[in-house]
């Protein structure tokens, strides 16, 4: 990602073949957590939340924010002590769209 390289102040093909593993591994990691909490989403919204369990939705929120709290720290860490701007406006709306939905399902 081009922030990537404002945040190191180095371009992608000047880093070692090992410091470009070690990137792409925290990439795949960063990305098999949404495809999980993607996944832990689905189902909690597919069967208990459709059965009306009532701590389905306690269940999904926390979920998610247990995923995109720290992925918001994180990236605004970045923004904060880096010249790059890394994309924290993602993490802030989704970070909110639980809190909403939470609020929303509660009797």
């Amino acid at each position: 990602m081009p922030y990537h390289s404002a945040a190191i102040g180095v371009e992608w093909a000047v880093l070692s073949s090992e410091t470009q593993v070690l990137y792409l591994a925290l990439l795949r990691v960063a990305g098999g957590g949404w495809i999980g909490i993607g996944v832990a989403m689905m189902i909690l919204l597919w069967i208990p939340y459709r059965r009306k369990e009532g701590w389905a939705s306690g269940a999904i929120a926390a979920v998610g924010l247990i995923f995109y709290l720290p992925t918001l720290y994180a990236t605004v860490l970045v923004t904060v002590n880096t010249p790059a701007t890394a994309p924290w406006y993602g993490n802030v709306a989704a970070v909110a769209s639980l809190l909403i939905g939470f609020a929303l399902t509660r009797k």
